[in-house]
């Protein structure tokens, strides 16, 4: 019996100890593949080419996290050369570091774009600012990128008279959002998914506000009618219909997020709606320095 038992005891712990490696190779397996997929340039094209677009002039184009089909997104590589080619608007995302410093970063963790691992929420500011980053559109044409403060980018934006889009989706501290912002040197568009720092947002009195949706529902307009807000869409989402657009561009004012063909920029054109956020499609002049 003890035998018997001493067997099954050897058996479990071998069947245990299979599942742990076996686990440990499968993560490891995961986050390689996951750092081996470099994020790569993307092609773009100049507005004034499009000829099938009347009334160029018009369009509001907003580089979505700096522009980054040719540098780093969230960078202030990225902004730099959103301001050298023409962009009068740069959306950038907002994250905060474990002692509340805003920076600049769409994911929750570090992971996707530098070789350290790890919620951005562990980090300080202080060690957020040696991390630099190993991916990116053409990452490896650059020397020391780092993940930039909000500060820092708002003053590169100001160098090229860019409004900026800033996308919140969380706040960590807000009294240190607060104290960036009260000193922008540029106009700015606060941006979120979440109705919670909408809320938090509006209370301060911020006066520009947008809700991040994918779909123009009625009840995502309902709430953007009531608290005054605009509203970001998806133009490839099935729901929202040229005629649910129409009808919504007529109470708010719509962002369409994201577009990046001549196709979707027309449809745009004849809808009336010319705020729209591009990773590929480059404003009419260049302000190159």
């Amino acid at each position: 019996m003890k035998k018997v038992k001493g067997f099954c005891g050897v058996v479990l712990c071998a069947g245990l100890a299979a599942l742990i490696l076996g686990g440990g190779i499968f993560y490891a397996r995961r986050v390689t593949a996951y750092r081996e997929t470099p994020i790569k340039p993307l092609a773009t094209q100049r507005l004034s080419v499009f000829n099938e677009i009347e009334d160029k002039e018009t369009f509001r184009l907003c580089a979505r996290r700096g522009m980054s089909a040719k540098a780093p997104e969230n960078t202030l590589e990225a902004i730099r050369l959103a301001g050298e080619a023409g962009f009068r608007y740069v959306q950038l995302d907002v994250a905060q570091t474990r002692d509340g410093e805003p920076v600049l970063l769409f994911d929750e963790t570090v992971n996707r774009m530098t070789a350290q691992r790890g919620a951005l929420a562990r980090f300080t500011a202080e060690q957020v600012s040696d991390l630099v980053l190993d991916n990116g559109a053409n990452v490896e044409k650059y020397t020391n990128v780092y993940i930039p403060q909000l500060q820092s980018a708002l003053r590169e934006c100001a160098e090229y008279g860019m409004t900026a889009y800033l996308t919140v989706r969380s706040l960590r501290a807000p009294e240190k959002l607060y104290a960036v912002l009260e000193n922008s040197p540029v106009p700015y568009v606060l941006f979120s998914t979440r109705k919670r720092v909408l809320s938090v947002l509006k209370q301060r009195g911020e006066a520009q506000l947008c809700y991040q949706v994918r779909a123009v529902t009625r009840e995502n307009l309902r709430y953007a009618l009531e608290n005054d807000f605009a509203l970001t869409f998806d133009p490839e989402l099935a729901e929202n219909t040229d005629e649910v657009l129409t009808a919504a561009a007529k109470c708010v004012t719509l962002y369409a997020w994201t577009v990046n063909s001549r196709e979707e920029l027309r449809r745009m054109e004849k809808l009336g709606i010319r705020d729209v956020l591009t990773d590929r499609i480059i404003p009419v002049r260049s302000t190159q320095k």
